[in-house]
């Protein structure tokens, strides 16, 4: 998975992300966007909501400092996007489920799943 800007912004400054999950309570698929059927559904993207315990922090690399986030693990739900690329699923996204409005709408803008991918 290629680093997103944020994320080569962030060890730039020398800072580090530090998340670690201790427990998943739920997993809801929100949203399938299927493309490239032709192409073995590479670049489909699948969107869940995961309701975890977590620790999730920024860090100084140099110290250990904590810049943002806490190291007490906390139950979170978030949004996690998967995306198919070279045939394996990675992660692409992780964003705050407060979001979900945001997606609710996609799932109103997009065709079922299974039309976008049945032949013909």
């Amino acid at each position: 998975m290629r680093p997103s800007r944020r994320s080569r912004r962030r060890a730039a400054e020398g800072l580090v992300n530090h998340c670690e999950v201790k427990s998943v309570s739920r997993l809801r698929p929100i949203l399938v966007l299927p493309s490239g059927a032709n192409s073995g559904f590479q670049g489909s993207k699948v969107v869940i909501e995961i309701s975890a315990e977590m620790q999730d922090y920024l860090a100084r690399r140099e110290g250990g400092e904590i810049v943002e986030g806490s190291k007490s693990f906390k139950q979170v739900a978030s949004l996690w996007t998967f995306e198919l690329a070279d045939g394996r699923w990675r992660v692409s996204n992780i964003e705050d489920s407060a979001l979900m409005r945001d997606y609710l709408e996609m799932i109103a803008a997009h065709p079922r799943a299974e039309a976008a991918v049945r032949p013909g």
